[in-house]
C-alpha cells in the first residue's frame, strides 16, 4: 500500500530529465491535459522557464518519480511566481501534494505572489489550494478541431501570408511584444529570452508558423509547436494598427491547411476566458470547440 513515508524527496538535476518526462507522460495519460514530453523538452523547459535546482521530485521505492513541484521564474511588475506541480493518482490523498505545496510556498521570496494552476476537473487540487487560501483567479479554455473538416482562408486586402523564415525572427519578436502589451499576466522579454523559449524549443514548427505582412511590416503572426498530434497553435497576435481585418482567421485557416498537408489529424490551442479581444469567438468560427479548462489559483490581496 502506498505510504508517503516511503518516498524519497530531492532536488532535480539535469540527469533527471528522462525520469521527469516519464512522470509528465504518466500524468498526461491520467488527465489528458498537456502533452507528452521528451527528455529534450524537459531540459528546454528547465533551461528557459526555471532551473533544475528549482524543481523538486518525489520518488517511489522503485526509483520512479510520482510527484513534482517547481518554482517558475519570477516575472513582471505584478511579481507573479508560477508554481506548477502534480501527483500521480495512486499517490493522492496521502499528503504528498500538501507536502509539495508547503515546500513551494516556503521558497517564494517575500513580496512575490504565488500562483498555482490545475485542470478544472481536478477537485482534490482545488481543495488543496483552498486549504492555503488560494481561490480561482482565471479560467483558460482548451479548444481543438480536426484538420479534415474544411476551413476557409480569407483574402487579406494588401497583406500577404508567409511561412516563418529565420531572417524574420526579430520582426516576429517585435510584433509579439507590441501585440501582447497589456494582456493579463504577460510581460515583455528580450529577443534572446523569447527566441530561446520559442524557436529554441525542440517542438517548434517553423513550417506551421506564419506571418501576415504588410510590405516589410509584420502585422500579425501564428506560432505552432508539436511534431505529433495534436499540433499546438501556441500564440496568435495582431498588432493594433491592423486589427479588425480578419488576420487571425486567415492565419488559423492557413495553419490548419498546412497541418493537414503535413499529415496531422488535429490541432489545439488555449485561450483566456476573460480575454476581451473576442479571441474565443474567432476560434469557434474557425471550427474549434472546447475540450477542457485550466484554472489558475491565487491568494486574495
Amino acid at each position: 500500500m502506498a505510504d508517503v513515508n516511503d518516498l524519497t524527496w530531492r532536488t532535480a538535476t539535469t540527469a533527471d530529465a528522462p525520469a521527469a518526462s516519464r512522470l509528465l507522460n504518466r500524468l498526461h495519460a491520467e488527465t489528458g491535459f498537456g502533452r507528452e514530453a521528451t527528455p529534450d523538452l524537459v531540459e528546454h523547459f528547465w533551461r528557459t522557464r526555471t532551473r533544475p535546482e528549482r524543481v523538486r521530485l518525489a520518488f517511489a521505492p522503485d526509483g520512479e518519480p510520482v510527484a513534482y513541484g517547481l518554482l517558475g521564474n519570477p516575472a513582471g511588475p505584478e511579481r507573479r511566481m508560477e508554481l506548477p506541480g502534480a501527483v500521480l493518482r495512486a499517490w493522492q490523498g496521502l499528503g504528498v501534494g500538501r507536502r509539495m505545496v508547503e515546500w513551494q510556498l516556503s521558497q517564494v521570496p517575500e513580496g512575490w505572489f504565488p500562483v498555482f494552476g490545475t485542470d478544472a476537473a481536478d477537485e482534490p487540487a482545488a481543495r488543496l489550494y483552498a486549504r492555503y487560501g488560494f481561490v480561482p483567479e482565471r479560467h483558460y479554455i482548451t479548444m481543438a478541431r480536426d484538420t479534415a473538416t474544411p476551413v476557409s482562408v480569407s483574402t487579406l486586402d494588401g497583406l500577404s501570408i508567409t511561412p516563418f523564415r529565420p531572417e524574420l525572427a526579430r520582426a516576429l519578436w517585435a510584433a509579439h511584444m507590441e501585440a501582447f502589451t497589456g494582456h493579463f499576466a504577460w510581460y515583455p522579454s528580450t529577443y534572446e529570452e523569447w527566441s530561446g523559449r520559442s524557436m529554441g524549443n525542440p517542438e517548434f514548427r517553423p513550417d506551421l508558423t506564419f506571418l501576415a505582412c504588410d510590405g516589410d511590416e509584420v502585422a500579425g503572426y501564428l506560432i505552432s509547436y508539436n511534431h505529433d498530434d495534436p499540433v499546438l497553435i501556441s500564440t496568435i497576435g495582431t498588432r493594433k494598427a491592423w486589427r479588425g481585418r480578419g488576420i487571425a482567421s486567415a492565419l488559423i485557416g492557413t495553419a490548419i491547411l498546412a497541418a493537414r498537408q503535413a499529415g496531422h489529424a488535429s490541432a489545439r490551442l488555449m485561450v483566456d476566458s476573460a480575454n476581451g479581444s473576442g479571441a474565443a469567438g474567432v476560434y469557434e468560427r474557425a471550427g474549434f470547440t472546447e475540450t477542457g479548462r485550466r484554472i489558475s489559483y491565487a491568494r486574495q490581496p
